[in-house]
């Protein structure tokens, strides 16, 4: 009750941060400004930053859908829970729950119980999808503490298609394929260089968004990648420091302050990492 009565009270600050990730049009399942907000606060909730809420929860039927390695982190960074993976394979995964250092259960999750409750892309990735479901039940046997009594569910389990790294896939333009540039003779990809826009504070911000996006969880990536991106906006070289000069002097002067100030509160107070590479609060 204490967690959430504070993050209320923080209310303002999740708020431009939402608002922020919404602008950037980069989070397809947020269709509003009052969906982004929500999740915002839900994963606060959950201890959650704000641009690992908008790519690692989702609201689907009503009910809150987490990918499986947001509920993996979540339970390795709570001191109470952990985790141990006992076995791992096409066929099966068995996972060993602990409570304050003790064994408290198993989850056990097979190919069989993958066909009855016809869990899809099985053929693609079966261990993350045998992972996501042993994990996800596991998280509700044995770690509710962790959720304040709220369900866990993993998007599939809602009817949602699922990627092999836990997260929901997302159609933009009824397409759900990622437009890749196109391949080098020697196999590796080269960048296109991008035509002028004809909006550069809107095409700047978004650079800005896709960063924060590409490094959700990761504060300190996300921190370094802004950095970055506010020193070398989207131009050719010859045009990059008439262009940020533009971006400042003019109308981007404000959004870029309203982003600044929304992230702010996610970079001065930056936790240790863990040893799986997230960050407890």
């Amino acid at each position: 009750m204490t967690n959430a009565l504070t993050i209320y009270g923080q209310f303002e600050t999740l708020q431009r941060a939402a608002m922020a990730l919404y602008k950037s049009n980069y989070f397809g399942d947020s269709k509003s400004e009052a969906q982004a907000i929500v999740k915002v606060m839900a994963g606060a909730e959950l201890g959650l930053p704000p641009f690992a809420s908008m790519t690692g929860i989702h609201i689907i039927q009503g009910k809150p859908a987490l990918g499986a390695n947001v509920i993996a982190t979540l339970i390795k960074n709570d001191p109470r829970y952990n985790y141990r993976v006992l076995e791992m394979t096409d066929e099966t995964c068995s996972i060993e729950f602990y409570e304050n250092g003790q064994p408290c259960g198993i989850s056990e999750f097979t190919a069989k119980d993958a066909q009855r409750a016809q869990v899809k892309n099985m053929n693609k990735f079966p261990r993350n999808m045998l992972f996501a479901r042993a994990i996800s039940n596991g998280a509700k046997w044995y770690t509710p503490g962790i959720f304040g009594g709220a369900p866990v569910y993993t998007p599939d389990e809602l009817g949602a298609d699922y990627d092999e790294e836990g997260y929901m896939v997302i159609e933009h333009n009824g397409s759900k394929q990622e437009v890749q540039p196109d391949p080098v003779e020697d196999g590796h990809f080269e960048e296109p260089e991008q035509p002028a826009p004809t909006d550069w504070s809107m095409d700047f911000l978004n650079h800005c968004a896709d960063n924060i996006n590409r490094y959700a969880g990761n504060p300190h990536k996300a921190k370094q990648a802004l950095m970055k991106q506010f020193n070398n906006p989207p131009a050719t070289k010859s045009e990059a420091g008439q262009q940020f000069k533009w971006l400042k002097e003019h109308a981007a002067q404000r959004d870029m302050e309203e982003l600044e100030v929304a992230q702010k509160p996610l970079f001065d107070d930056e936790s240790e990492p863990v040893a799986d590479g997230a960050y407890s609060n």
